[in-house]
Order: C-alpha cells, then sequence, then structure tokens
C-alpha cells in the first residue's frame, strides 16, 4: 500500500502504529492519509514523467525534472485527469510560441525534430489504449479499422506544431503553431503521398471556430469513453503489475467489449471528474488489492491463472525509484532535522539511480527499471554510497536506534532481542518471525571478537612510495 501510493516502504513509526490500531478501518484512515500527503503526489509525479518522457532522460533530465514538478503540482491540487492530459497536448496552442518545459515536456519528449509518427503512436497508445503506431508503416496487420490513412489522419492534428529546444537556457522548449502544415501517406519510395484531412479514429473532425487543430484532438479524446478507460486500466495495471485488459495499452477500440470491472471503474472516474485519488482509493482499498501472494493454487501454471485472474497477488519487483526510496526510509537516513543532510541524502539518492540505470539498460539502450534481484544489482547495493552511509552508526538512522537499545538492555536478552527486532519493522514493515527471532537471539549471545582496525592507503600514499 505505502510503496503502490507514495512510492516507499513505511517508516518504522508507521508500521508500528499500524500494527497496534485496532480499528476496522485503519486501512481506509492509512489510504486517506497517504492520498493527502505530498509523497503521493511527488509519487505519482515521478510515475507519470518516466511514463511520458522515459525512466532514464539522459540529456533530457532537465525537461524531466521539470515535468514531474509540474506533474506533482497537479496531482497535489486533484487536478481532473482530463484536464491534465489537454494541457500536456496543447501546451502553447493559444500562444505564438511557449518556452515552458513544463506541461510542454512530453511534446517535446515525443514531438522534437519533426517526429510526427512517434508523437501520433505515443499519444494514441499512452492516453486512447490503441495501438496505432502498427499503421504507420502499412494497415494494421490484425484490426481492419487502423489503416494508413486513419494513422495520418490522427497525425495531422499535430502537423503544423514545431517543437524543439528553446534560446532561454537548458530545458527549455518552443513550441510554434505554424498556420499551415498537413500529413501526407508516404509513398513506397518514403516521398509524400496522399494528403489526409483530420481524422480522430475513423471520424472526420477539424477544428471549430479559433480552435487549433490540438485543440481539436483534444475536444474529441476527451468525448471518446476510451480516455477514461485507457487511464483505468493503466493505473490498474501500476497497482496490480497488470492490466484487467492486457496488454494494458491494448484496448482496441470503441466500442469493444470490456470486462464489467473495467467498464465500472471507467464509469466511476468519469463521474467523479476523473478525479485519479478517488480511482487509486477504489481500487487499493478493493478485496483484489488486497490478496495475498500465496495460496492454495501450486504449481506455475495454477499460480499464473490465479494471478490472471486476481484471485492471488503477483509477487512485483521495484521500480527503480521505490528500491532507493525505500531503502532511505528504512535505513532512517531522511530523519535528520538538517535541510543541509536531507539534501545530501537527495543528493546521493539520485546518484544511485543515475548509477543503476546507466549500469542496467539493455542491449537496446533501453532503461531497465525494476530490481531483479540479479548480481550486479545486488553488488551495487551492497556497495553503493548510500548503502553504506544507511549501515553506518555514525550517521544515526535506523541502525544507530537499534544498536542503542541494544546496548541499554545490558543483561536483558529478550530486551537485546527486540532492540534487534525493530530492524525488521523498519525494513519489512512487521515484526520478526519466531525463526528470525531465534537467529537473532543466537548472533546477540554470540560472544564479541576484536577485531585490529584496518586502513586503506589513499592513492596519494601509494604514489609517494612507488616514487
Amino acid at each position: 500500500m505505502y510503496l503502490d501510493v507514495v512510492g516507499r516502504v513505511p517508516r518504522e513509526d508507521e508500521a508500528r502504529r499500524f500494527l497496534v490500531d485496532t480499528g476496522h478501518d485503519k486501512r481506509a484512515r492509512v489510504v486517506d492519509e497517504l492520498l493527502a500527503s505530498d509523497a503521493f503526489a511527488e509519487h505519482w509525479g515521478d510515475v507519470y514523467a518516466d511514463l511520458l518522457i522515459g525512466v532514464d532522460p539522459g540529456p533530457e533530465r532537465r525537461v524531466h525534472g521539470s515535468t514531474q514538478a509540474w506533474l506533482s503540482e497537479q496531482f497535489a491540487a486533484g487536478r481532473p485527469y482530463d484536464e491534465l492530459v489537454a494541457d500536456l497536448l496543447t501546451a502553447g496552442a493559444d500562444e505564438a510560441s511557449v518556452d515552458d518545459p513544463r506541461a510542454a515536456g512530453y511534446l517535446f519528449a515525443k514531438g522534437r525534430q519533426g517526429r510526427l509518427e512517434a508523437l501520433t503512436g505515443e499519444t494514441a497508445r499512452l492516453f486512447l489504449g490503441v495501438q496505432l503506431a502498427c499503421a504507420q508503416c502499412h494497415d494494421h496487420p490484425y484490426d481492419e479499422r487502423y489503416t494508413q490513412r486513419e494513422f495520418y489522419g490522427m497525425a495531422a492534428y499535430f502537423a503544423r506544431t514545431r517543437v524543439r529546444r528553446g534560446a532561454g537556457g537548458p530545458g527549455t522548449i518552443r513550441i510554434v503553431d505554424r498556420p499551415r502544415g498537413e500529413a501526407f501517406i508516404p509513398t513506397a519510395e518514403g516521398e509524400p503521398g496522399e494528403q489526409v484531412s483530420p481524422r480522430f479514429l475513423g471520424a472526420p473532425l477539424e477544428p471549430e471556430g479559433d480552435e487549433s487543430r490540438r485543440e481539436a484532438f483534444v475536444r474529441a479524446m476527451r468525448a471518446s469513453p476510451l480516455l477514461a478507460e485507457a487511464a483505468v486500466n493503466r493505473t490498474w495495471w501500476q497497482l496490480f503489475g497488470r492490466g484487467v485488459v492486457e496488454p494494458y495499452d491494448d484496448l482496441g477500440g470503441e466500442g469493444d467489449a470490456r470486462p464489467p470491472v473495467l467498464q465500472q471503474l471507467a464509469g466511476e472516474f468519469r463521474e467523479s471528474g476523473y478525479d485519479m485519488r478517488a480511482l487509486i482509493r477504489r481500487i487499493v482499498l478493493s478485496r483484489a488489492y488486497q490478496r495475498a501472494s500465496t495460496g492454495a493454487a501450486e504449481g506455475p501454471d495454477a499460480i499464473a491463472a490465479a494471478e490472471r485472474a486476481f484471485a492471488r497477488a503477483a509477487v512485483r519487483p521495484l521500480s527503480s525509484r521505490q528500491l532507493f526510496t525505500s531503502l532511505i526510509v528504512a535505513a532512517g537516513l531522511g530523519d535528520s532535522d538538517r535541510a543541509a543532510a536531507r539534501r545530501l541524502v537527495e543528493q546521493r539518492r539520485e546518484q544511485a539511480l543515475r548509477e543503476y540505470l546507466f549500469l542496467f539498460n539493455d542491449d537496446e539502450m533501453s532503461a531497465i527499471d525494476s530490481f531483479d534481484g540479479n548480481v550486479p544489482q545486488a553488488l551495487l547495493l551492497l556497495n553503493g554510497q548510500l548503502t553504506n552511509r544507511g549501515v553506518t552508526i555514525g550517521a544515526g538512522g535506523t541502525v544507530k536506534r537499534a544498536l542503542d537499545g541494544y546496548a541499554r538492555a545490558r543483561d536483558d536478552e529478550d530486551a537485546r532481542v527486540n532492540g534487534l527486532a525493530r530492524l525488521y519493522l523498519a525494513a519489512y514493515g512487521r515484526p520478526p518471525s519466531d525463526a528470525e527471532r531465534e537467529g537473532t537471539r543466537a548472533t546477540s549471545s554470540a560472544p564479541a571478537t576484536r577485531r585490529r582496525p584496518t586502513r586503506t592507503c589513499c592513492s596519494r600514499c601509494c604514489s609517494r612510495a612507488s616514487s
């Protein structure tokens, strides 16, 4: 619940408070508390910035950061989802140009340098759940509704928009809507062929009054049931690890049959005014979301079938941001009252994230954003600066508090074990099991051995010795 709503594990005090709470509505109260927190807005701003711009933005890190900040502001303010999407797609449409990288980040990431086809395909996929990109070079291979004409008909809504870097400094964006510009179906030789007028999923739809083409597209999109259905299915995927419809970004088209749960949630989402908090609350308080990851089903096929039916929770890897943010929380590194100390921890988190993404991109340079527990990832966690800081006693935090309690207990073995047991509460949100407690007892009862301190020589000394 904490990982999904605010992107981190609960702090030790939060886990303890929840465990001792006997109220029947304690889960709902915690969900409401989390949804009202700044951490909710920041986490879901991260989720959507990664979705819209990319997990590893590389040289566009400033654009990613600026867009993430803007998205977090929208989630904090409770901005309706349909209005948020409209701002993303119409940034600069009512001006001669815009140099603001915030709401314009999506258009820059997908449509800069004349990447009309990429912007069209991603917009249909992300906001409508339609895999229209397959019709870019030829008619769709398995959905006859989506021909090349339909693809370039949607592309015509963006054909007059030019997106490039602004002149105001690094990270600025310039968007200009020109008075002319059309979409053409390319010929076999790659030359512009037949001109196509704006079409929204098979229906001609031109701007009204002084609307720009992008504004006309957004009007049609907000009237389509696909906008709510795609948002609900993607949110369900975010919270469960799979969509109600799989793949989560391939719903088919308007009028296609939907599973009842998706129909119901999409209807509630529209009636709520596209309230993202209400949608997330509805899902995380459902019985399906609260299923355990263990159950009667045994064997890979039975377990997979139970997970597909949402009768059993699927074990999901953490995203890179969840992983490193949770590491900070579990270690208690963010507990300092000093702003300088908190900034240092945040800098180390960002450095760890960059190292993680750089080291574990795949052969096609696509960003790997989940912790799968492989050897290189484990080595990074064991030897990274963030982890080393977290287990340093002088840094304070969870380890220091646990050892202080252990030392104060002196000859009370049970109290000493309980002092170390708080490490389980901080890391796992639960007390240790009987077996874990016995293991801790055996470790704490072992005779201490004194080791001679070792020194690691610096390169300066070595260079002097060699000279």
